[in-house]
């Protein structure tokens, strides 16, 4: 595809460009496809540098669905590239004037609301309610617009505020529970997970909705390892955590962790 083709050119160049200049660059917020895409450009033994730049999927450690490529020379420390991801990135708090009085606002509603001012999704990243508040995470670049224009999500007057990322409620919970399985296969995993017969759950893989650590993968009979995070559109994510044991009748009993 013509996008995908644009996309990959896109990583190659920040990344040379990290390289020749000696200088951080970074690729947009990306969606789960998109993060695919550059996974697969790195190969399926991973690696740790393309043209020369060291790069990092920022957002993999805190579990954030979307993330970006930051490129990095050689010659910079972890700390350094560390200090460089502060500066880049930003959490904003959008809330009600009058908590009081504001509507029940969703995900949607907030997401709206910034894009009719001209943004476009890609400038940011997770968006999490909380009750009836919103935090954003976004590059800083954009701060100062979503300050001075976002006055209003849908009927409710809000105020905007930047609070630090460490600090902001944005980390996911999620649900620990043991299911029973037969195997480690994506689909019978799926349709325990979600309550799914066990052909929807073969059908949802085979229809490339189910992305494993980044990665899409399109095989019902994948089989799964613990620590693999499973992230499933329109339905959530988890964590294949742990294989307990056997049950008495030989089936296999397994920790699920489901984000919330």
């Amino acid at each position: 595809m013509e996008n995908d083709r644009l996309l990959i050119s896109r990583f190659q160049e920040l990344s040379s460009r990290a390289y020749n200049r000696e200088e951080i660059t970074h690729s947009d917020f990306l969606t789960l496809d998109e993060q695919s895409l550059f996974l697969n450009l790195v190969g399926p033994k991973g690696g740790t540098r393309i043209n020369g730049a060291s790069f990092s999927l920022v957002g993999e450690e805190e579990g954030w669905e979307r993330k970006f490529v930051l490129f990095a020379p050689e010659a910079l420390s972890e700390n350094e590239i560390g200090c460089e991801v502060d500066a880049l990135l930003s959490c904003l708090r959008i809330a009600p004037k009058a908590m009081k009085f504001a509507e029940e606002l969703g995900h949607r509603d907030f997401l709206g609301a910034l894009m009719s001012l001209g943004f476009e999704r890609k400038e940011f990243g997770d968006l999490v309610v909380r009750g009836k508040e919103a935090y954003l995470i976004a590059f800083r670049k954009v701060v100062p617009q979503v300050e001075d224009e976002l006055k209003e999500v849908r009927h409710t007057a809000v105020v905007v505020d930047e609070v630090p990322l460490k600090e902001a409620p944005i980390s996911v919970a999620y649900e620990e529970k043991v299911i029973s399985v037969s195997q480690s296969r994506l689909d019978a995993v799926l349709k325990d997970v979600y309550g799914l017969s066990r052909e929807d759950g073969k059908k949802i893989v085979e229809d490339g909705l189910v992305y494993i650590d980044g990665r899409l993968v399109n095989q019902p009979s994948f089989l799964l390892s613990p620590g693999e995070r499973v992230s499933c559109r329109g339905r959530g994510k988890f964590i294949f955590d742990d294989v307990l044991g056997e049950s008495r009748k030989g089936r296999l009993l397994v920790k699920i962790k489901v984000f919330k």
